[in-house]
């Protein structure tokens, strides 16, 4: 078996624009968990000390 490894994508979307780049890859991640049996682990998340609606979107794929 191979060895499982990690992907980190941070993207930085606009000031204020962060929630609208949110809502438009919340359907890819839902997709990605429900079609790719080879992924492990798919997450999507802010950062706890980011301002809502600014700041980075972290996305983690195992």
């Amino acid at each position: 078996m191979e060895e499982p490894f990690y992907i980190v994508a941070t993207l930085n979307p606009v000031p204020g624009r962060a929630q609208e780049v949110i809502e438009a890859i919340q359907p890819f991640t839902e997709h990605v968990k429900a079609n790719e049996p080879g992924c492990l682990h798919y997450e999507m998340f802010q950062p706890a000390d980011a301002v809502p609606g600014n700041g980075p979107i972290v996305l983690i794929e195992l």
